[in-house]
């Protein structure tokens, strides 16, 4: 009988000893489980802006949106992206935040524009997210956060209205893992030095949102960042190491009327 339930013990042990080294094994990464995973890109992030179009207040003011485009098309045409293929919205939302939507989409809260001091650090907030979008940030913060099979549900046709929703409060109130939050503020930065604005915007807004202590109602774009001031510090050590134009000039009555339309 002893023999019997030692022979037990053993196989429950191995068992277990078995299950543990399999489980930290990184079978998606080895086998490239995520690539045989269809997952519809451009359908998913059709449905997601569907169901914001749905739900938000898209502002429709023809010269605040001329002025983001500007904005945006000023950082995409300094560094050869494809501007025209990322849409950019504003949604009427006192919330300090801006997210990336899959498909490149970019959308921004009039509470986050009244919050920026001038278009330089409106500018460093585009070029923020537009890294997510360019590094394919967004993509591997949802396969992380919500998983591969119900991301390829959703874009199947078998997810919930409901489960869309949660999707889009995971891309607007949730921060990215500090490595994808680094590459994006290199990047951003990067991306601010070659289309003439000095990156020490982005480093500002970063500070002052952090020291901020009248913000009750905020999703803010910084107050998930604990380390704001290191990331701060760590954009003007990049700083130094950048060959910036700081050419870039912006009329201060083209800026005023952009603060009037968010008011």
């Amino acid at each position: 009988m002893k023999k019997i339930i030692l022979q037990l013990l053993l196989l429950i042990v191995l068992f277990a000893g078995t299950w543990a080294a399999l489980s930290n094994i990184p079978f998606v990464k080895i086998f490239n489980l995520s690539e045989k995973v269809n997952i519809d890109e451009e359908a998913l992030g059709d449905m997601i802006w569907k169901t914001i179009e749905e739900t938000e207040t898209i502002v429709k003011d023809k010269a605040l949106n001329d002025t983001l485009q500007y904005l945006k098309n000023n950082l995409c045409a300094a560094n050869q992206l494809p501007g025209d293929s990322i849409r950019l919205y504003v949604i009427e939302n006192s919330d300090v935040n801006a997210f990336a939507v899959p498909n490149n989409r970019l959308v921004i809260y009039t509470g986050l524009i009244r919050k920026c001091k001038n278009a330089e650090e409106l500018s460093a907030v585009m070029a923020h997210e537009i890294a997510h979008l360019q590094k394919k940030h967004v993509m591997k913060k949802l396969v992380k956060e919500a998983g591969i099979a119900l991301i390829a549900a959703i874009t199947g046709g078998s997810g919930s209205n409901e489960v869309v929703r949660q999707i889009i409060k995971m891309l607007s109130s949730s921060a990215y893992d500090r490595k994808l939050e680094e590459e994006a503020d290199q990047t951003g930065a990067a991306y601010l030095c070659k289309s003439g604005i000095d990156p020490v915007h982005m480093a500002n807004f970063f500070v002052r949102m952090s020291e901020k202590d009248d913000l009750p109602e905020v999703l803010d774009w910084i107050s998930t960042h604990k380390d704001s001031k290191d990331r701060a510090a760590a954009i003007l050590k990049q700083r130094k190491q950048l060959s910036c134009k700081n050419d870039f000039q912006f009329d201060a009555e083209r800026w005023a009327k952009v603060q009037d339309a968010v008011k």
